[in-house]
């Protein structure tokens, strides 16, 4: 007569198989969690930038992108009726103090650098100085977004650190 079960040694076979693929799995969460953040960030500066031209239109009023590399962050700002791009402030939209911050982007990730060049657009959508927002993992990965002159916005992605538009 024959009995039915598993075998101990069926049982310590899939054990160890369950044991190799958690294993394989933790090994990669920390890879699979830098590509996560890196996405996450791209996606928000790619409408951080989108969102400056369409306010500049909005509020028929110069509005600049700050890019801050020391304090890893981004900055939208209302310039009111100025076209010179001022990116030192800190304060918010408060009453006719100008220029203000409308909003930021601030990454805290070590392992994503970013760099790039202030530029702003003018309330038709065209751009007060051509200019760039990059973002780079380790210098594996970068987003770059490339801002032209009459305003058309470009966007590249690829192995390696940043480079010029």
């Amino acid at each position: 007569m024959r009995q039915k079960g598993f075998t101990t040694v069926e049982l310590l076979v899939v054990i160890a198989i369950i044991s190799i693929i958690i294993t394989v799995g933790i090994l990669n969460l920390p890879k699979l969690y830098k590509m996560y953040k890196f996405n996450e960030y791209t996606y928000a500066i790619e409408n951080l930038v989108k969102l400056a031209k369409v306010k500049a239109m909005e509020l028929t009023e110069n509005v600049a992108i700050c890019v801050d590399s020391d304090n890893r962050s981004i900055k939208i700002v209302n310039l009111g009726t100025s076209r010179s791009i001022r990116c030192g402030i800190n304060d918010s939209c408060s009453g006719s103090d100008r220029p203000c911050v409308i909003t930021k982007l601030e990454i805290p990730e070590t392992f994503i650098n970013i760099d790039g060049w202030n530029t702003g657009f003018d309330p038709r959508g065209f751009v007060l100085r051509p200019g760039r927002v990059c973002v780079d993992k380790e210098e594996e990965q970068y987003f770059k977004i490339c801002i032209s002159r009459f305003g058309a916005i470009r966007i590249d992605r690829g192995e390696g650190a940043c480079g010029n538009c």
